[in-house]
């Protein structure tokens, strides 16, 4: 990188965790202290302000309350970019007075993502009103409008009351991106910034967008060398190279969960002719805090501000937040940063259950506590009061992910050997103190914020452990070993049990592993007879491979010996050995579901005998 960015931001998700005034103003500190000069306010709908009267749950912040960090952000020399999200709005849902604006309808399972009715000419009248107002609030170039993950486009009565295809779907994208542009550019004078995923199943959309909107393309792979899709089947393309061939500005978006993905990505972006800069994203921080970031945001900061060496930066970084040049505390940081930070909401019954075909990585157990040990005996050393509240979350996130790691560790032998469970009981307590120890940090650094989130994702993880534990111990259970080549996937599967005639549910879910083989543990009653069949049926998109079932019943290990199916399978005798040969169930190519809804609506099962 040889010139500056224009646009050096780092992000806030207010939206989504409520923070105290506090907490923003250390964060605009560090953002002013480390090259940067905007920050991404998303703030969403959690503002309380004439055209969105309504509190949010958590809090909401006040008309004063955005006056004064815009204040206090021009004070530090920070551009406050206003950042919504219009086509990702489900905490809007809540309110009945803003029901009649919504989808009704949904392209995945479970509660809608949450998306206004692009035809309802009321929807404009209430964006235009709240835009107008935010913009009101903070002056600046730009707005964010989002424009990311619009799932449910298209399914109210409303829209397919008259017909329905994939053509009158990106009509209903493009269309309403043009109307929201509208009224940023002619109304507000503000240039558009917005998130560019959409193009990737809308692509016939992106040559007929203003080419005054800023593209905000975000990437959150570890080592960034190409544009991989998003969802589906990660569709490879060089989509920087297409903005600079039909003249969109655009901005790398790395996270800053991984100070890897930032350096990767900038060097991917290189000196584009059109590229104005970087956001620095963070999103999701109700199951944790953001001080353990501040490393990676602090570096990719300076990086962007002065080019050059990007390791060098990330060594002054650490300096300046702790207080200290330490080799040891650096080469700690550093390792720690590098890989993708631990995520609570990842951590659930589900995962417990759920054992890597290739097993347990120890090297990355081994990795964490290396760095424990590290931050631990230098930790004294530290002297910034940030560097104090960084270095506390690091280890004590971290004992918490090794504790989690013990426990599964532990599951997986009460699975196996449900009379000799060993130390799963002493684990879990173990799990509960260092959960409890993170939680405690929510009354010192947000407090009087309810809910305390890592307190209820604690109880409600342990009360499943217990649960699923208990139901462990009868020794049955059915064992599936699935193939997910697309990770990225989302495939409704529903596993059922056939007995005398009739079919019971046993799971329904979108199973994944976080690899390409993946076995899933589902626990059978006690009393449970060896049953006649298990049905596997699937629907939606990425398609389902399944290698191998088996069950252990009344400590017998019973296998497969017939295979049927129904709908779109192939190489079903597969699943007969117990190997990494799979047999592969409904339409592989995530795109050709997506735009075509009945083909996401077929269901393809097998049905195995034993």
């Amino acid at each position: 990188m040889s010139t500056k960015y224009v646009i050096r931001a780092a992000q806030i998700d207010l939206n989504r965790q409520y923070e105290p005034m506090s907490f923003i103003r250390e964060y605009i500190d560090l953002l002013a202290g480390n090259g940067y000069n905007a920050l991404i306010l998303y703030i969403a709908w959690r503002v309380t302000i004439n055209s969105h009267p309504w509190q949010v749950p958590g809090g909401s912040y006040t008309r004063d309350d955005i006056k004064a960090i815009v204040a206090y952000a021009h004070e530090k020399g920070l551009q406050v970019i206003p950042t919504t999200n219009l086509t990702f709005v489900n905490s809007l849902t809540r309110f009945p007075e803003l029901k009649e604006l919504m989808e009704t309808g949904t392209r995945f399972w479970g509660s809608h993502r949450g998306n206004f009715c692009t035809l309802n000419p009321k929807v404009y009248e209430f964006i235009e009103n709240y835009l107008t107002e935010l913009a009101e609030l903070i002056p600046s170039e730009y707005f964010h409008i989002g424009g990311d993950e619009t799932w449910d486009l298209g399914f109210c009565e409303h829209c397919t009351k008259d017909g329905f295809d994939f053509a009158k779907e990106c009509r209903l994208y493009r269309d309403f991106i043009l109307k929201v542009h509208a009224i940023v550019v002619n109304k507000l004078k503000r240039r558009v910034i917005m998130w560019d995923d959409m193009f990737e199943y809308y692509p016939s959309v992106l040559p007929e967008m203003p080419r005054d909107i800023i593209m905000a393309h975000w990437v959150y792979d570890d080592d960034v060398t190409v544009t991989r899709g998003h969802f589906g089947n990660r569709h490879r393309e060089h989509r920087l190279a297409q903005y600079e061939q039909l003249g969109f500005d655009y901005l790398i978006a790395p996270h800053a969960r991984c100070s890897a993905n930032a350096r990767t990505f900038t060097e991917y972006a290189a000196d584009g002719k059109h590229l104005l800069g970087a956001i620095m994203t963070t999103w999701c921080v109700h199951l944790r805090f953001m001080y353990k970031a501040f490393p990676a945001i602090a570096s990719a900061g300076r990086l962007w501000a002065k080019g050059g060496d990007e390791a060098q930066h990330f060594k002054e970084a650490i300096a300046d937040l702790l207080g200290v040049d330490n080799v040891q505390l650096t080469s700690a940081f550093r390792a720690f940063s590098e890989e993708l930070m631990m995520r609570l909401s990842n951590y659930s019954t589900s995962w417990l259950a759920t054992m890597p075909f290739e097993g347990l990585s120890y090297g990355a157990y081994s990795k964490h506590k290396l760095i424990l040990a590290v931050l631990k005996e230098h930790q004294s050393l530290v002297t910034n009061e940030i560097g104090r509240k960084i270095v506390r979350e690091v280890i004590i996130s971290m004992e918490l992910g090794c504790a989690l790691f013990d426990l599964k560790l532990d599951f997986r032998r009460l699975i196996t050997n449900p009379a000799k469970e060993g130390t799963f009981a002493s684990s879990l307590a173990l799990v509960r103190q260092r959960g409890n120890a993170y939680a405690a940090l929510w009354n010192e650094w947000r407090p009087n914020i309810e809910p305390n989130c890592i307190a209820d994702w604690l109880e409600n993880f342990l009360k499943g452990a217990e649960k699923l534990a208990e139901q462990f111990r009868s020794g049955n259970y059915l064992r599936i070993l699935f193939a997910l080549p697309n990770a990225y996937g989302a495939e409704m599967a529903t596993i059922s049990l056939l007995e005398n005639g009739q079919e019971s549910v046993l799971a329904q879910s979108c199973f994944k592993g976080g690899g390409t083989f993946y076995e899933r543990f589902f626990p059978l009653e006690a009393s449970q007879k060896k049953p006649e069949a298990v049905k596997i049926a699937v629907k939606g998109y990425g398609g389902q491979g399944v290698a191998h079932v088996a069950m252990r019943l009344n400590e017998q290990n019973i296998k497969p010996c017939k295979v049927s199916v129904d709908g779109q399978v192939c190489n079903e005798a597969y699943i007969l050995d117990d190997d990494c040969k799979f047999a592969f169930l409904g339409e592989p190519d995530s795109t050709k579901a997506w735009q075509n809804r009945p083909i996401a609506e077929q269901v393809s099962s097998v049905t195995v005998y034993f």
